[in-house]
């Protein structure tokens, strides 16, 4: 289907502007929490656990809704655990790629939906697994018979733009084609995932990947759901997501106890019920 977008894309990227900070993630078995390095900041102790939770609009996992407040999957279950854990949580709106900064120097203390690196482990505790994250490709509606192929490099090789999101961890297929310097001038970098949208819809871009399911969310809640399509090829296997803490900020002894609230959660049915209101 091809129509004119232009305007509702351009209506589209000034209303993110205005109201986003904005948004993702990495796989494996989670690290093994070692004590801080001396002279780290002053960490979060048992009588006094506050904690900072970064977020960027990433809906179904964190957003703002219709009356202002922040909620998302990810948003409910920190604060649940917080809650079982006996700490505060507060929350601190920026993009994906700034708040990995933050939670690297400290500024902040966590951060969900993450995949574990062994970059990111020389900075960041991680918990055991939360979810799994299964990536897709979006088109214009109307468009999958210009782009047919067995692979993503398939498609890259016949002229496909790319839209990805700034320092999130894909799966594998879409970080070869990122990390490849082949394509470097085909694929465009979004400091949020929202932004992808705007630029496929004004022709910027001929796909873009994102987490499937919040992908699918943000073009359902913008209503673009005729406009952009999932494409059928698939982007590999599914991740295990994570919550990672800042060294800086986060003993080991506080990241053991909420990974056991996560657990608690789990056993309770409060995390199924989460994720039945979210995710399903």
């Amino acid at each position: 289907m091809r129509f004119s977008t232009r305007v509702l894309a351009s209506a589209l990227l000034l209303l993110l502007a205005a109201a986003c900070g904005r948004g993702l993630p990495d796989g494996g078995e989670p690290a093994v929490a070692k004590p801080p390095e001396a002279g780290a900041a002053q960490t979060l102790q048992e009588a006094d656990c506050r904690l900072t939770m970064g977020w960027d609009p990433w809906p179904p996992f964190h957003y703002t809704g219709f009356g202002g407040e922040l909620t998302g999957f990810d948003v409910e279950l920190l604060r649940a655990m917080a809650a079982d854990a006996g700490c505060e949580l507060e929350f601190a709106r920026e993009s994906w790629a700034v708040l990995l900064g933050q939670v690297r120097d400290g500024r902040i203390d966590l951060l969900t939906g993450a995949t574990m690196t062994e970059a990111r482990e020389t900075f960041a505790y991680f918990s055991q697994p939360v979810r799994e994250e299964q990536f897709a490709l979006f088109i214009r509606t109307g468009e999958a018979h210009f782009w047919q192929g067995s692979g993503l490099r398939e498609l890259m090789d016949r002229g496909l733009r790319l839209g990805v999101t700034d320092a999130y961890v894909y799966s594998e297929p879409v970080q070869a084609v990122i990390d490849d310097p082949v394509y470097t001038a085909r694929v465009t970098l979004s400091r949020f995932g929202e932004a992808n949208i705007g630029l496929l819809l004004d022709g910027a871009i001929d796909a873009f990947a994102d987490d499937s399911f919040a992908a699918a969310t943000m073009i359902r809640r913008l209503g673009f759901e005729g406009a952009i399509s999932k494409h059928r090829l698939s982007l590999g296997e599914g991740t295990k997501v994570r919550i990672m803490y800042s060294k800086a900020t986060v003993p080991p002894e506080l990241v053991a106890r909420l990974d056991a609230s996560l657990a608690r959660l789990k056993e309770s049915g409060e995390y199924a019920s989460l994720q039945h209101r979210y995710l399903d």
